[in-house]
This record gives C-alpha cells, sequence and structure tokens, in this order.
C-alpha cells in the first residue's frame, strides 16, 4: 500500500512541474519582463557576477590581468577593487557590503575580502 501511494504522489509531482514552469514562462516564450541594466559595457571580458541586494560583483579583464569591480544599482556606480598592477582576481562573490575574492599575487594566492563602504579596508594587508 505505502509503495502504491508513493507512485501516485511521484506521477502527480510529474505532471504539476509542467503547469508550474508555464506558469511562469510567457505563452509565446517571450521575456518574463523586468528592466536590464547594463553593468560594464566596456570592451574586454566581464564574468562572474554575484548579485546581493544593491550590489552585484564581477571580473573584469582577461585571464593574464583580472579585476574585481562591484557596481551599485542605487547610485549606478561601478568601481574596482584596488590592487596591485602583477596582481590578478577572481571569483568573487558578494554579502551585505563585503566582497571577497581570489587574489593571485607573485608570491601566493589569497583569499580577500573588501568592505564597499570604505574601500581601504581590504584583507589580508598586502
Amino acid at each position: 500500500m505505502k509503495s502504491s501511494a508513493w507512485i501516485v504522489m511521484m506521477i502527480a509531482v510529474v505532471f504539476a512541474l509542467p503547469g508550474v514552469v508555464s506558469a511562469v514562462t510567457p505563452i509565446n516564450g517571450g521575456s518574463v519582463g523586468g528592466t536590464v541594466t547594463p553593468v560594464n559595457t566596456f570592451p574586454g571580458d566581464q564574468t562572474d557576477p554575484h548579485v546581493r541586494g544593491d550590489v552585484v560583483s564581477y571580473v573584469d579583464g582577461s585571464v593574464a590581468k583580472r579585476t574585481v569591480r562591484y557596481y551599485r544599482f542605487s547610485t549606478s556606480a561601478d568601481t574596482v577593487i584596488p590592487s596591485e598592477l602583477a596582481d590578478s582576481d577572481f571569483l568573487p562573490d558578494v554579502s551585505g557590503e563585503r566582497i571577497t575574492f581570489t587574489r593571485v599575487m607573485a608570491d601566493r594566492t589569497a583569499i580577500f575580502a573588501c568592505l564597499t563602504l570604505s574601500q581601504s579596508r581590504v584583507w589580508p594587508p598586502t
């Protein structure tokens, strides 16, 4: 009896999924709406975006020289996190006002954190 209840439940879930998907996808297959906000339209690669609230962090540049930048939707301010010329940053993530990322330096690779409200506070100190 228990196995037949599971089968009925699984069949119900399978048949319910298309209804859920079609509820958020327009019949014509178009966009569900919203506003497109260009963050960085400069030449070159902008990759690995992470959005949390008012801030998106992302990587700007090629593999040889990558920098982490962040964009604040409320002010349209696009800001680079300062680094030394030879450093390369990647894998950013954002939580509240803190952005964490990996920095490759000449002598080591380390995880850093930066507060977006006061860029002078980058950890660990270089």
